[in-house]
């Protein structure tokens, strides 16, 4: 959802919380239910990540959080 409007954002997470696939944690940290989520995207191909990609994503992410006071 990159270029998205901070409105838009929201109204989709609510949407997740509503149907169990997203659960907010105490201290603000999400919980995502994979299978569920899944389970909301049944024609989407699983795709798995190269862990190239994802090495350079968790990293970029985890530096993010820390300068933004949250966790990954």
């Amino acid at each position: 959802m990159l270029g998205t409007t901070r409105e838009t954002v929201n109204r989709t997470i609510q949407k997740l919380k509503k149907q169990q696939a997203v659960v907010m944690a105490q201290g603000g940290s999400m919980h995502i239910h994979l299978e569920k989520l899944r389970s909301l995207l049944p024609d989407t191909p699983v795709v798995p990540i190269d862990p190239q990609k994802d090495h350079f994503i968790r990293t970029h992410a985890q530096a993010c959080c820390v300068r933004g006071c949250h966790e990954v």
